[in-house]
Protein backbone atom coordinates (compact mmCIF):
# COMPACT_ATOMS: atom_id res chain seq x y z
CA UNK A 1 0.00 0.00 0.00
CA UNK A 2 1.44 3.58 -1.09
CA UNK A 3 2.23 6.18 1.83
CA UNK A 4 0.57 9.24 2.22
CA UNK A 5 -0.40 12.36 3.95
CA UNK A 6 -3.70 13.25 5.39
CA UNK A 7 -5.06 16.87 6.56
CA UNK A 8 -7.64 16.50 9.34
CA UNK A 9 -10.11 19.32 10.06
CA UNK A 10 -11.87 18.29 13.73
CA UNK A 11 -15.58 19.51 14.50
CA UNK A 12 -18.89 18.28 14.31
CA UNK A 13 -18.52 18.48 10.76
CA UNK A 14 -15.36 16.90 9.78
CA UNK A 15 -12.99 17.55 6.86
CA UNK A 16 -10.37 15.02 5.42
CA UNK A 17 -7.93 15.27 2.23
CA UNK A 18 -5.06 12.79 1.33
CA UNK A 19 -2.44 13.93 -0.64
CA UNK A 20 0.67 11.61 -2.38
CA UNK A 21 3.88 11.70 -0.97
CA UNK A 22 4.36 14.57 -4.01
CA UNK A 23 1.84 16.41 -2.98
CA UNK A 24 -0.65 16.03 -5.12
CA UNK A 25 -4.33 15.78 -3.85
CA UNK A 26 -5.74 12.71 -4.24
CA UNK A 27 -9.06 13.39 -2.41
CA UNK A 28 -10.95 15.66 0.23
CA UNK A 29 -14.02 15.14 1.88
CA UNK A 30 -16.19 16.16 5.17
CA UNK A 31 -18.68 14.33 6.99
CA UNK A 32 -20.84 15.27 9.54
CA UNK A 33 -20.59 13.39 13.33
CA UNK A 34 -17.39 11.44 12.29
CA UNK A 35 -15.18 9.49 14.79
CA UNK A 36 -12.11 8.15 14.81
CA UNK A 37 -12.70 5.17 13.54
CA UNK A 38 -15.27 5.89 10.63
CA UNK A 39 -12.45 8.25 9.73
CA UNK A 40 -9.48 6.12 9.51
CA UNK A 41 -11.95 3.10 7.86
CA UNK A 42 -12.92 5.65 4.95
CA UNK A 43 -9.38 7.54 4.07
CA UNK A 44 -7.21 4.82 4.44
CA UNK A 45 -8.51 3.25 1.06
CA UNK A 46 -6.03 5.85 -0.47
CA UNK A 47 -3.38 4.64 1.29
CA UNK A 48 -0.93 4.37 4.38
CA UNK A 49 -0.80 7.57 6.25
CA UNK A 50 2.64 8.38 6.81
CA UNK A 51 2.51 11.89 7.83
CA UNK A 52 -0.76 13.86 9.15
CA UNK A 53 -1.38 17.38 8.93
CA UNK A 54 -3.25 20.07 11.21
CA UNK A 55 -3.81 24.04 11.40
CA UNK A 56 -3.50 24.22 14.83
CA UNK A 57 0.10 24.87 16.50
CA UNK A 58 -1.54 22.68 19.34
CA UNK A 59 -2.39 19.32 18.10
CA UNK A 60 -5.87 18.24 18.81
CA UNK A 61 -6.70 15.57 20.94
CA UNK A 62 -9.19 14.01 17.73
CA UNK A 63 -5.68 13.98 15.41
CA UNK A 64 -3.63 12.37 18.42
CA UNK A 65 -6.04 9.57 18.47
CA UNK A 66 -5.91 9.21 14.23
CA UNK A 67 -2.24 9.17 14.96
CA UNK A 68 -2.00 6.59 18.00
CA UNK A 69 -3.92 3.73 15.98
CA UNK A 70 -2.20 4.66 12.70
CA UNK A 71 1.46 5.37 13.65
CA UNK A 72 1.58 8.49 11.35
CA UNK A 73 4.05 11.54 12.08
CA UNK A 74 1.53 14.65 13.32
CA UNK A 75 2.75 17.85 11.69
CA UNK A 76 1.54 21.34 12.61
CA UNK A 77 2.66 24.91 12.50
CA UNK A 78 4.94 26.72 14.69
CA UNK A 79 1.20 29.15 15.21
CA UNK A 80 -2.74 28.18 14.13
CA UNK A 81 -3.09 28.91 10.48
CA UNK A 82 -4.82 32.19 10.32
CA UNK A 83 -7.91 32.18 7.89
CA UNK A 84 -5.98 34.83 5.33
CA UNK A 85 -3.39 31.96 4.85
CA UNK A 86 -5.78 29.50 4.49
CA UNK A 87 -8.11 30.76 2.04
CA UNK A 88 -5.08 31.80 -0.28
CA UNK A 89 -3.55 28.20 0.01
CA UNK A 90 -6.80 26.60 -0.60
CA UNK A 91 -9.33 29.43 -2.06
CA UNK A 92 -13.02 28.49 -1.07
CA UNK A 93 -13.84 28.10 2.61
CA UNK A 94 -15.24 24.81 3.79
CA UNK A 95 -14.41 21.89 6.47
CA UNK A 96 -12.61 19.85 3.31
CA UNK A 97 -10.55 22.66 2.00
CA UNK A 98 -9.43 23.62 5.88
CA UNK A 99 -7.75 19.53 5.78
CA UNK A 100 -5.95 20.27 2.02
CA UNK A 101 -4.79 23.44 4.02
CA UNK A 102 -3.89 20.99 6.87
CA UNK A 103 -2.10 18.96 4.57
CA UNK A 104 -0.10 21.19 2.65
CA UNK A 105 0.98 22.71 5.77
CA UNK A 106 2.33 18.53 6.41
CA UNK A 107 3.69 18.66 2.62
CA UNK A 108 5.57 22.19 2.99
CA UNK A 109 7.16 20.82 6.07
CA UNK A 110 7.90 17.38 5.39
CA UNK A 111 8.27 17.68 1.27
CA UNK A 112 12.30 18.33 1.06
CA UNK A 113 12.84 15.99 2.97
CA UNK A 114 10.30 13.07 1.38
CA UNK A 115 12.16 14.40 -2.39
CA UNK A 116 15.30 13.67 -0.76
CA UNK A 117 14.51 9.93 0.23
CA UNK A 118 12.57 9.50 -2.75
CA UNK A 119 15.63 10.33 -4.84
CA UNK A 120 18.29 8.39 -2.24
CA UNK A 121 16.08 5.34 -2.87
CA UNK A 122 16.52 6.20 -6.50
CA UNK A 123 20.40 6.29 -6.61
CA UNK A 124 20.76 3.12 -4.58
CA UNK A 125 18.23 1.15 -6.74
CA UNK A 126 15.69 0.18 -4.35
CA UNK A 127 12.47 1.76 -4.99
CA UNK A 128 10.62 -1.09 -4.28
CA UNK A 129 11.37 -0.67 -0.59
CA UNK A 130 11.13 2.71 -0.68
CA UNK A 131 8.20 2.34 2.00
CA UNK A 132 9.87 0.43 4.56
CA UNK A 133 12.62 3.39 4.38
CA UNK A 134 10.13 6.24 4.56
CA UNK A 135 8.85 4.65 7.61
CA UNK A 136 12.00 4.51 9.44
CA UNK A 137 13.21 7.79 8.58
CA UNK A 138 9.94 9.52 8.88
CA UNK A 139 8.52 7.81 12.01
CA UNK A 140 11.57 6.32 13.78
CA UNK A 141 13.44 9.15 12.91
CA UNK A 142 16.53 6.63 11.82
CA UNK A 143 18.97 7.86 8.82
CA UNK A 144 19.14 7.45 5.23
CA UNK A 145 21.80 5.35 5.69
CA UNK A 146 20.88 2.92 8.49
CA UNK A 147 17.48 2.80 7.47
CA UNK A 148 19.07 1.30 3.81
CA UNK A 149 21.19 -1.15 5.53
CA UNK A 150 18.06 -2.16 7.78
CA UNK A 151 15.78 -2.73 4.76
CA UNK A 152 18.68 -4.52 2.59
CA UNK A 153 18.55 -7.72 5.13
CA UNK A 154 15.14 -7.54 7.07
CA UNK A 155 15.87 -10.48 9.13
CA UNK A 156 16.13 -9.50 13.18
CA UNK A 157 19.03 -12.48 14.23
CA UNK A 158 22.19 -10.90 15.59
CA UNK A 159 24.77 -11.37 13.37
CA UNK A 160 27.57 -13.95 14.53
CA UNK A 161 30.90 -11.78 14.14
CA UNK A 162 34.88 -13.00 14.75
CA UNK A 163 35.36 -9.08 15.78
CA UNK A 164 34.20 -6.76 18.34
CA UNK A 165 30.87 -5.12 16.99
CA UNK A 166 31.19 -1.44 15.54
CA UNK A 167 28.88 1.64 15.93
CA UNK A 168 27.72 0.50 12.30
CA UNK A 169 26.66 -3.06 13.47
CA UNK A 170 24.87 -1.30 16.23
CA UNK A 171 22.68 1.52 13.91
CA UNK A 172 21.83 -1.47 11.86
CA UNK A 173 20.80 -3.35 14.62
CA UNK A 174 18.62 -0.34 15.36
CA UNK A 175 17.13 0.11 12.41
CA UNK A 176 15.99 -3.52 12.29
CA UNK A 177 14.23 -3.05 15.88
CA UNK A 178 12.69 -0.13 14.52
CA UNK A 179 11.03 -2.30 11.59
CA UNK A 180 9.70 -4.50 14.32
CA UNK A 181 8.26 -1.84 16.53
CA UNK A 182 6.36 -0.15 13.27
CA UNK A 183 4.98 -3.59 12.85
CA UNK A 184 3.34 -4.09 16.37
CA UNK A 185 2.02 -0.73 16.19
CA UNK A 186 -0.73 -1.61 13.65
CA UNK A 187 -2.17 -4.53 16.14
CA UNK A 188 -4.40 -2.52 18.00
CA UNK A 189 -5.75 -0.82 15.07
CA UNK A 190 -6.61 -4.72 13.51
CA UNK A 191 -7.72 -5.73 16.68
CA UNK A 192 -10.31 -2.76 17.26
CA UNK A 193 -11.26 -3.43 13.96
CA UNK A 194 -12.19 -6.34 14.03
CA UNK A 195 -13.78 -6.38 17.16
CA UNK A 196 -16.03 -3.93 15.89
CA UNK A 197 -16.87 -6.15 13.15
CA UNK A 198 -17.75 -9.29 15.26
CA UNK A 199 -20.07 -7.15 17.48
CA UNK A 200 -21.80 -5.60 14.14
CA UNK A 201 -21.98 -8.81 13.23
CA UNK A 202 -23.55 -10.32 16.31
CA UNK A 203 -26.13 -7.75 16.60
CA UNK A 204 -27.65 -8.73 13.43
CA UNK A 205 -27.52 -12.78 13.84
CA UNK A 206 -29.45 -12.88 16.87
CA UNK A 207 -32.93 -11.55 15.71
CA UNK A 208 -32.57 -14.14 12.76
CA UNK A 209 -31.38 -17.18 15.26
CA UNK A 210 -34.78 -16.09 17.53
CA UNK A 211 -36.68 -16.89 14.46
CA UNK A 212 -35.42 -19.98 13.76
CA UNK A 213 -35.76 -21.20 16.95
CA UNK A 214 -39.58 -20.40 17.11
CA UNK A 215 -40.15 -22.74 14.03
CA UNK A 216 -40.61 -26.22 13.71
CA UNK A 217 -37.30 -26.60 12.45
CA UNK A 218 -35.45 -30.53 11.97
CA UNK A 219 -32.98 -31.46 14.01
CA UNK A 220 -30.10 -30.65 11.74
CA UNK A 221 -31.50 -26.84 11.71
CA UNK A 222 -31.29 -26.44 15.72
CA UNK A 223 -27.60 -27.98 15.60
CA UNK A 224 -26.40 -25.72 13.28
CA UNK A 225 -28.17 -22.89 15.18
CA UNK A 226 -26.34 -24.09 18.14
CA UNK A 227 -23.07 -24.29 16.25
CA UNK A 228 -23.42 -20.33 15.01
CA UNK A 229 -23.83 -19.68 19.02
CA UNK A 230 -20.85 -21.19 19.64
CA UNK A 231 -19.02 -20.03 17.46
CA UNK A 232 -20.02 -16.41 18.07
CA UNK A 233 -19.29 -17.40 21.77
CA UNK A 234 -15.73 -18.32 20.39
CA UNK A 235 -14.70 -15.18 18.62
CA UNK A 236 -15.83 -12.67 21.54
CA UNK A 237 -14.02 -15.08 23.65
CA UNK A 238 -10.91 -14.70 21.47
CA UNK A 239 -11.96 -10.97 20.78
CA UNK A 240 -11.40 -10.39 24.71
CA UNK A 241 -8.23 -11.82 25.03
CA UNK A 242 -6.85 -8.88 23.45
CA UNK A 243 -5.14 -11.15 20.11
CA UNK A 244 -4.71 -9.83 16.52
CA UNK A 245 -7.10 -10.55 14.28
CA UNK A 246 -5.40 -11.46 10.89
CA UNK A 247 -7.43 -12.25 7.83
CA UNK A 248 -6.69 -15.21 5.90
CA UNK A 249 -6.65 -15.51 1.53
CA UNK A 250 -6.09 -18.55 -0.54
CA UNK A 251 -2.85 -17.23 -2.29
CA UNK A 252 -1.07 -13.84 -3.62
CA UNK A 253 -3.07 -13.80 -6.48
CA UNK A 254 -4.35 -10.13 -7.77
CA UNK A 255 -8.55 -11.51 -7.16
CA UNK A 256 -7.21 -12.38 -3.85
CA UNK A 257 -4.71 -9.71 -2.32
CA UNK A 258 -7.34 -6.76 -3.37
CA UNK A 259 -9.43 -8.59 -0.72
CA UNK A 260 -7.06 -7.27 1.80
CA UNK A 261 -5.44 -4.34 0.30
CA UNK A 262 -5.96 -1.81 3.75
CA UNK A 263 -4.18 -4.74 5.54
CA UNK A 264 -1.04 -4.57 6.95
CA UNK A 265 -0.58 -8.39 8.44
CA UNK A 266 -2.22 -11.23 6.22
CA UNK A 267 -2.10 -14.67 6.20
CA UNK A 268 -1.24 -17.11 3.00
CA UNK A 269 -2.53 -20.55 2.03
CA UNK A 270 -0.57 -21.11 -0.97
CA UNK A 271 1.87 -18.47 -0.77
CA UNK A 272 3.50 -19.27 -4.72
CA UNK A 273 0.66 -18.73 -6.57
CA UNK A 274 0.98 -15.47 -7.06
CA UNK A 275 0.67 -12.88 -9.81
CA UNK A 276 2.83 -9.82 -10.29
CA UNK A 277 0.41 -7.26 -9.38
CA UNK A 278 0.00 -9.34 -6.21
CA UNK A 279 3.25 -9.04 -5.17
CA UNK A 280 3.42 -5.76 -5.70
CA UNK A 281 0.52 -4.84 -3.65
CA UNK A 282 1.79 -6.83 -0.57
CA UNK A 283 5.83 -5.57 -0.90
CA UNK A 284 5.18 -3.80 2.33
CA UNK A 285 3.05 -6.39 4.38
CA UNK A 286 3.89 -8.90 6.81
CA UNK A 287 3.05 -11.88 5.56
CA UNK A 288 2.34 -15.32 7.48
CA UNK A 289 2.50 -18.14 5.11
CA UNK A 290 1.17 -21.51 5.70
CA UNK A 291 3.69 -23.33 3.26
CA UNK A 292 7.02 -22.53 2.48
CA UNK A 293 8.13 -20.57 0.31
CA UNK A 294 10.48 -17.34 -0.04
CA UNK A 295 10.51 -13.96 -2.13
CA UNK A 296 13.53 -11.62 -1.49
CA UNK A 297 11.74 -8.22 -0.83
CA UNK A 298 9.28 -9.70 0.94
CA UNK A 299 9.06 -9.91 4.66
CA UNK A 300 6.96 -13.55 5.70
CA UNK A 301 6.99 -15.50 9.10
CA UNK A 302 6.17 -18.85 8.75
CA UNK A 303 2.56 -20.18 10.32
CA UNK A 304 4.74 -23.17 12.65
CA UNK A 305 6.21 -20.05 14.41
CA UNK A 306 2.94 -18.77 15.28
CA UNK A 307 0.53 -19.29 17.75
CA UNK A 308 -2.75 -19.12 16.58
CA UNK A 309 -6.60 -19.98 15.99
CA UNK A 310 -8.59 -20.28 12.50
CA UNK A 311 -12.35 -19.67 12.55
CA UNK A 312 -13.65 -19.82 8.61
CA UNK A 313 -11.15 -16.75 6.99
CA UNK A 314 -10.07 -15.03 9.92
CA UNK A 315 -6.97 -16.07 12.11
CA UNK A 316 -6.73 -14.96 15.79
CA UNK A 317 -2.90 -14.54 16.43
CA UNK A 318 -0.88 -14.43 19.74
CA UNK A 319 0.92 -11.28 19.88
CA UNK A 320 3.65 -12.91 22.13
CA UNK A 321 4.82 -15.59 19.30
CA UNK A 322 4.26 -13.08 16.65
CA UNK A 323 6.31 -10.77 18.47
CA UNK A 324 8.91 -13.90 19.42
CA UNK A 325 9.11 -14.71 15.37
CA UNK A 326 9.87 -11.15 14.56
CA UNK A 327 12.54 -10.04 16.89
CA UNK A 328 14.46 -13.28 16.60
CA UNK A 329 16.06 -13.68 20.43
CA UNK A 330 17.73 -12.19 23.43
CA UNK A 331 20.95 -11.77 21.78
CA UNK A 332 19.65 -8.70 20.13
CA UNK A 333 17.70 -6.98 23.47
CA UNK A 334 21.44 -7.91 24.80
CA UNK A 335 23.36 -6.06 21.79
CA UNK A 336 21.24 -3.15 21.76
CA UNK A 337 21.06 -2.70 25.56
CA UNK A 338 25.20 -2.56 25.52
CA UNK A 339 24.69 -0.31 22.93
CA UNK A 340 22.71 2.35 24.70
CA UNK A 341 24.92 1.73 27.79
CA UNK A 342 27.70 2.79 25.84
CA UNK A 343 26.12 6.03 25.18
CA UNK A 344 25.30 7.08 28.58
Amino acid sequence: MKHVIWGVDPGTTVGYAVLDIQGKLLFQGETRHLDVDALVAKIRMFGKPLIIGTDKAKIPGFIQQIAAKTGAKVVRPHEDLSLVKKRAMVGAKSHSSDAVAAAKVAYNNMGPLLQRIIRFAQDQHVQDRLGAILELVIKQGVSRTAALEAVQDRTLAAPVMDRAPTKQDYVKLLGKLAIAKQQKTRLSYELEEAVHELQEAQRKSKPAQRVIMKLPASQKLRKEVTKLKQKNELLAKLAQQNKLVVPIIKNLGTHEVQKVVDKDIIIVQEPSQHSEQGLRLVQDKLIIVQKGWRKANLTMVHAKKVRMQVIDALAFVDKNSLRKALEGNTVLERIITEYKESRA
